[in-house]
């Protein structure tokens, strides 16, 4: 029976219980890739790194006003988009009105002295 029971498992397609090597996967499949050993190897014994380990650091959220979920219920804003022309007039275009005054002053100036 062990036999016929091989057999359709290779008609099936892959073994699902054998493990996973580069035989088996994409040709991206690396198996070393993705997370790093925390872990060195003396021989047969095995010594775990604590500073390997990575800390994630979340902060407190128990009195946090704002929710994760948003609703579908939601009202869409009717607001128009946000175009360059008016990020460029907010927010660039008085500086650069200001260094043209101010350079407008130091060429009057040092037309005076040339003068």
């Amino acid at each position: 029976m062990p036999f016929l029971s091989n057999l359709f498992r290779g008609l099936r397609g892959a073994d699902k219980h054998s493990p996973m090597t580069s035989k088996r996967g994409n040709k991206r499949y690396h198996p070393n890739r993705g997370t790093q050993s925390t872990v060195i190897r003396y021989g047969r014994r095995v010594v775990n790194i604590p500073e390997k380990i990575p800390e994630f650091i979340v902060p407190d959220l128990n009195n946090f006003q704002l929710k994760p979920y948003v609703s579908y219920k939601a009202v869409k804003p009717n607001e128009e988009p946000i175009t360059a022309r008016q990020i460029f007039d907010a927010c660039i275009a008085p500086k650069l009105i200001d260094d043209f005054k101010e350079t407008d002053k130091e060429n009057k100036l040092t037309e005076n002295v040339t003068r």
